[in-house]
């Protein structure tokens, strides 16, 4: 059953009732992923990212795409380039974790050359294998940095409901956060607001 908090959830009246169901059902996942996850501190919490994901894709009414080897190989497709081996997304993933800068600044800077360039480059060369090892099923991502799953969760609170106040993205994150700590408005808007400027928005 969905959990249960001392507010209304006001959020919940300006989103249809299919986005409200699969977020209730994402709250349930993501306990029980973050939990086993914070058994692993020093690890990539692998269980909480395929939960986010999955969440993310059924918002976007898709189905979650697993890529492997030995689907390539049956297949019969041959990677022809780089990004035939990565996605890009899961690259920008990989970099916003590590680093509180935008993915697509760094990639502008990158495309300078030398000097601030090639520093640019370097972090996002970082990102290219494990982005890698996603893709074909590994879990060996690096551990995240930047305020994992707190980014993530206003990621997806500002791609369902743009419009969200700072009281009803913190009374949103009290119901889907599995982290267990009461969320605060004004720290949450500042969160978003780094968010935004990190990511360019």
């Amino acid at each position: 059953m969905p959990k249960t908090r001392e507010n209304q959830h006001s959020w919940k009246k300006l989103l249809s009732p299919r986005v409200v169901k699969v977020l209730e059902d994402a709250s349930e996942r993501l306990e029980v992923s973050w939990k086993f996850d914070s058994k692993y501190p020093k690890d990539y919490p692998v269980s909480t990212d395929h939960a986010l994901s999955e969440t993310r894709a059924q918002l976007q009414n898709k189905a979650p795409v697993i890529h492997s080897l030995k689907e390539l190989r049956k297949s019969r497709v041959l990677a022809k380039s780089l990004y035939d081996l990565v996605d890009d997304e899961t690259v920008r993933i990989l970099f916003e974790q590590q680093y509180a800068d935008s993915y697509s600044r760094a990639v502008t800077r990158a495309s300078k050359g030398f000097g601030p360039g090639l520093a640019a480059w370097r972090k996002i060369m970082k990102c290219l294998t494990p982005a890698y090892l996603i893709k074909f099923g590994g879990d060996d991502g690096p551990k995240p940095k930047v305020h994992f799953l707190h980014r993530e969760l206003l990621g997806i609170a500002k791609s369902v409901e743009p419009g969200l106040s700072k009281e009803g993205l913190a009374e949103f994150l009290d119901f889907i956060c599995p982290c267990g700590k009461k969320h605060k408005p004004e720290a949450i808007r500042k969160l978003g607001e780094r968010l935004t400027k990190s990511r360019g928005m």
